[in-house]
């Protein structure tokens, strides 16, 4: 029977009564990684009995950590009042923790103030804190205690924590009793320095290794998946000349639905639509020449050749602040604050709406939101793009267009793609700025936009099919979903 030198350590440190692998560590020297390689090497044989079982382990709390190297409360308390104190003596000799700890000595009646003099009312025995002491020393050291000792503890606010965790424990096995030390052949598994200097390995038969094992899972820090997803987004559309947009949690009704044409009376600026800020309630309007052009292009279609809305446009709506219900507030803003032509944007963008939560949707997500404005872009090169963004971001194998509505763009469409397990699922809406918006603000050029629901193009990324397992604090999602490293 060929085996390492650890093999026949550890084989020879066994007996009949199981110990775990921590013991191992302890008794032979050698490290978690040699002796879990050793057990099933020796399983193979034949020759050890493994079972995993949960194992509980104690540390110290923050109180235990403490008491190591100071006074317990009882114990101060007794060392400082030999001799009736008052409370100032009480405190010159005790310091700040006088007080913590005299009431700790009322609530265990060990204590009693009569005329301004502070007495123990009981004899306390010091040995009985060395003891304590020790306890912890043991617990820090890894030291098994018995479980009467262990019940002290626990009694003891933030002393002890337990924890529990599966541990492998390992026994000889009944064949290893009739295995002869004359028929075991001690081979190597290391090959050392000094093998490599004199030539020694050439003459050394060296333990094979079996690679089918089945070993502990390591857990490595990685990014989280959806996080990563989002990274090589903003890294795809920066190397394709788009740059991207600021964008904030909060922002005003003005970018949010005025300036791009929303009218102050639309359904979808309802509190059954979108979300309202308490405090503070207003922010701040740009420009007044900028608010005129959007009051004349709600009223009166300004210089657009539009009607308008016909209606009185009120600023002081306007000044509302909210959460951004979609990221095309991003783009109003960007306009607004002026670009060159031609030019592309992009952002990512927090958004927040009331709905009912389920597979596809949330009241919190996020948006790819972009604009690309230019003299020769059409609605076609809209439609292409939608699609490659479907089908190369998210992996779609199917897209569908549906003529849609939104009340700044015109023509709008609405792109959806096939899920293997949902169906059919709308990504977002996407058209052409109206000049209501563009034209206002000085583009007299076409504007192509668009507003996906990146969140679930990451749901086709990453093969899931719950939205909000995206979110999720799930370690065995995380630690068992693979990175995506390109899209």
């Amino acid at each position: 029977m060929n085996l390492s030198k650890s093999d026949v350590l550890i084989l020879k440190t066994l007996g009949k009564d199981y110990v775990s692998i921590e013991n191992l560590e302890k008794q032979t020297g050698l490290n978690t990684d040699s002796i879990r390689r050793a057990i099933e090497i020796l399983k193979v044989e034949g020759l050890v009995e493994v079972k995993t079982e949960p194992l509980k382990k104690y540390i110290l709390g923050e109180f235990g950590k403490k008491y190591l190297n100071e006074d317990f409360p009882e114990e101060a308390l007794a060392r400082a009042l030999k001799k009736p104190k008052t409370m100032p003596e009480l405190q010159k000799e005790l310091g700040a923790n006088a007080g913590i700890y005299l009431g700790i000595g009322k609530i265990q009646k060990l204590v009693d103030i009569k005329d301004g003099k502070i007495t123990l009312t009981k004899d306390i025995d010091l040995k009985q804190f060395e003891t304590l002491r020790k306890l912890l020393k043991d617990v820090e050291k890894g030291i098994a205690l018995k479980e009467k000792e262990l019940d002290k503890l626990r009694s003891m606010k933030k002393v002890l924590e337990e924890t529990e965790k599966n541990t492998i424990f390992v026994r000889a096995g009944n064949n290893a009793e009739k295995i002869k030390d004359s028929e075991i052949k001690v081979e190597t598994r290391e090959l050392t320095q000094e093998m490599l200097k004199d030539k020694s390995w050439k003459k050394i038969k060296f333990k094979e290794y079996n690679v089918e094992a089945n070993v502990e899972p390591i857990h490595t820090g990685k990014y989280q998946p959806y996080k990563r997803f989002l990274d090589l987004i903003r890294k795809r559309l920066t190397s394709m000349g788009f740059e991207e947009m600021d964008s904030s949690l909060v922002t005003t009704e003005f970018y949010n639905f005025d300036v791009l044409f929303q009218p102050q009376n639309h359904s979808a600026r309802t509190w059954a639509d979108t979300y309202s800020l308490k405090v503070p309630a207003n922010g701040k309007l740009p420009d007044q020449k900028i608010i005129d052009k959007v009051k004349s292009a709600h009223e009166t279609g300004g210089n657009t050749g539009s009607l308008g809305w016909r209606y009185k446009w009120d600023p002081s709506i306007a000044a509302k602040l909210m959460p951004a219900a979609h990221g095309t507030a991003f783009s109003g803003k960007k306009i607004t604050e002026g670009i060159t032509v031609p030019s592309r944007y992009f952002a990512l963008a927090r958004v927040y709406r009331p709905d009912v939560l389920d597979a596809t949707h949330l009241n919190e997500f996020n948006q790819l939101e972009g604009f690309v404005v230019a003299d020769d872009i059409s609605f076609k090169h809209l439609l292409g793009l939608l699609d490659k963004f479907a089908r190369e971001i998210a992996g779609a194998e199917e897209t569908m267009f549906y003529p849609d509505y939104y009340p700044f763009t015109e023509p709008s469409v609405q792109l959806s793609a096939k899920h293997p397990k949902l169906g059919w699922v709308e990504l977002g809406g996407a058209g052409i700025f109206r000049p209501e918006f563009t034209e206002t603000l000085g583009i007299k050029q076409r504007c192509i936009a668009w507003g996906l629901g990146i969140d679930r193009l990451a749901m086709f990324n990453l093969g899931i099919k719950d939205i909000r397992d995206l979110f999720t604090s799930k370690i065995d999602w995380l630690r068992n979903k693979p990175i995506v490293e390109k899209i």
